[in-house]
Order: structure tokens, then C-alpha cells, then sequence
């Protein structure tokens, strides 16, 4: 980042100094969560010889603007690394590392690889079925898995995983906390935004659906394990 002309911040600092094997990043907008991404993706492949870093999104679109903030980290190192090819979605460097940028559209585009580093890019808008396709592709190499979003809606993997999976390490920064948003700014945002709207976007609070009849919180608060169900259901045929 200081070859680059950036200063990180400090939460910046703390997870990019981490070892975890799985990170979580939900963060409001604006904050720095793409770029700290990319200066993981770039590092990995600057510093570890034959590393295999993919970056997936939701589209195409995504993965190829978190790629590309990677390749000018990559390029702010020269001439210490070298970039031996390049393309819109791949680079190749002379240490035999490697970052694709893969379209998210469909868990069956992304098979076959092996990787040492995962970025998932708007990781609450990326289907379960990616997710699950993308990271047994560090098993072998014992890589890691960064995913990074804005909240979304109180449903779908980042969502389980954010609330009670189990062994992330997890890292919150409300939009609020980044110095170089104004607070007019933010004050503006609240002011023409609906709530739900605003809260999602800037204070990283997820949200039920607007055409939900009850709230998720409200329906679990209703579920018992103690109360028999009235019919139990036998497993028997009947004639």
C-alpha cells in the first residue's frame, strides 16, 4: 500500500497482518474493504512462489474491478516483480504466480482449480452453490478464504456464517468509522435513504426483505424445541 502512495488504516493494518486461514469482512460502504482485498491478492502472488489466487463475485463485473485494483498494486511493486502476461481476467507473474478473475454467474465456470488464496468479492450477493464450489479449492494447498461484503439480506451463506459459523475471524467497519467519508455526507445519505436502506449500506446491518410479512427475528422467536407437534409423522406406508 505505501508503494502505492496509500496510508492504511488501522483495522486495515490488523487484517492485513492476520494468519487466519478464513476471513470475513462485512463493512459499510466505501471503507476500504475492495482495496485491502486486493493488496491480500497482490501479496500473495508477489511473495509466495506458484501461488493461485482467484477472485470470484457475483458477476463478472465484480471480480474484474477487485482484479484490477490487484494488478495495480502488482504493477506499483515493479521492478521487483515482474508481470510476465496479463489479460483482462489473468496475470501471470515470473515467480510462476498466478490471479484470475472467474465469472460468478454459475458454480460450474469455476471448477478445476487449485488455490491458495480465495477473494470473494460482495460475498452476501454470491449464491450458496458458488460458495461451496470455491473453497474446497484450498484444501491441498492450505489457503485461505477472504470474503468481503456489505450486508444484505438475512438470509444465504455469508449471513450463517457471519452470525455463527465458526472459525472466521471477523472484522466490522461501519462506514461511520472510516476518517475519509464526511459526516454531511453520511448525514446527507440518512436523510434521503430509507432506513432499512441506509442502515444496510453504512452501519452493516442486515435486513429482512421488503415483502416479508414478519421478521426473521420474530418468527425464531416463535420456534420451540419443547412443544410436541400435535400429529407425529409415521415413516409407515399405508395401503
Amino acid at each position: 500500500m505505501q508503494a502505492a502512495g496509500m496510508v492504511a488504516d488501522d483495522w486495515q493494518r490488523s487484517l492485513l497482518a492476520s494468519t487466519a486461514d478464513r476471513v470475513l469482512m462485512l463493512c459499510g460502504r466505501q471503507v476500504g474493504k475492495s482495496t485491502t482485498a486486493a493488496v491480500l491478492a497482490a501479496h500473495r502472488a508477489a511473495f509466495w512462489e506458484r501461488s493461485t489466487v482467484l477472485i470470484v463475485g457475483p458477476g463478472l463485473r465484480q471480480a474484474q474491478e477487485l482484479f484490477a485494483k490487484a494488478l495495480s498494486f502488482l504493477r506499483a511493486l515493479a521492478p521487483s516483480v515482474d508481470l510476465e502476461s496479463e489479460s483482462a481476467l489473468r496475470v501471470e507473474l515470473s515467480n510462476r504466480s498466478r490471479i484470475f478473475a472467474l465469472p460468478g454467474g454459475s458454480c460450474d465456470t469455476v471448477r478445476g482449480y487449485t488455490a491458495s488464496l480465495v477473494v470473494i468479492d460482495e460475498a452476501a450477493r454470491v449464491a450458496d452453490s458458488l460458495f461451496h464450489a470455491v473453497t474446497p479449492m484450498t484444501a491441498t494447498a492450505r489457503g485461505r478464504t477472504v470474503a468481503l461484503s456489505t450486508p444484505s439480506f438475512k438470509w444465504g451463506w455469508f449471513h450463517k456464517e457471519w452470525t455463527e459459523g465458526v472459525g472466521w475471524e471477523r472484522f466490522r467497519v461501519t462506514s461511520a468509522e472510516c476518517s475519509r467519508i464526511p459526516k454531511e455526507f453520511l448525514n446527507e445519505q440518512r436523510r434521503t435513504m430509507p432506513a432499512r436502506v441506509f442502515e444496510q449500506e453504512f452501519n452493516c446491518e442486515f435486513s429482512e426483505p421488503e415483502n416479508a410479512a414478519f421478521d426473521l427475528d420474530l418468527i425464531e422467536q416463535c420456534v420451540s424445541e419443547e412443544v410436541r407437534p400435535l400429529f407425529e409423522v409415521s415413516n409407515r406406508r399405508t395401503a
